[in-house]
């Protein structure tokens, strides 16, 4: 399974977003959380350039807002997408890439602000 949501600034639609599925928060294999949680930009020499870091989550450190496309490109990060489709009990996000640099615009005069992730009735599961 995977965690589905979206992304909104000031209350308005930027793109999709996908986790990894909820695991009792376990580092590099679970969606973080339900709250509030704080988002500054950091470089990760993982990726070789500066990126989203959703801090102060309890028990765990790194998480990234980056492109990905299926869930296992994820170790407990946030990935944005514009579409996304399952097929054959598959997940595929579509257009990561360019959802990610929407969002990066959108936010890019932004120092810091603070990720909001809401409870089941805005987020769904589905299939792997």
């Amino acid at each position: 399974h995977i965690t589905l949501g979206e992304f909104r600034f000031n209350d308005e639609f930027i793109c999709h977003s996908f986790e990894l599925p909820w695991l009792n928060n376990l580092p590099n294999v679970s969606c973080i959380p339900f709250g509030e949680y704080e988002i500054r930009k950091r470089w990760s020499p993982s990726f070789n350039r500066s990126l989203y870091e959703v801090c102060d989550v309890p028990d765990r450190k790194h998480i990234l807002i980056h492109a990905a496309n299926q869930p296992k490109e994820l170790r407990g990060c946030i990935a944005p997408c514009t579409v996304f489709d399952v097929a054959q009990e598959q997940f595929f996000a579509k257009m990561s890439g360019k959802a990610l640099h929407k969002l990066e615009q959108i936010i890019a005069n932004e120092r810091l602000f603070t990720l909001t992730l809401l409870p089941e009735d805005n987020v769904q599961q589905c299939a792997q």
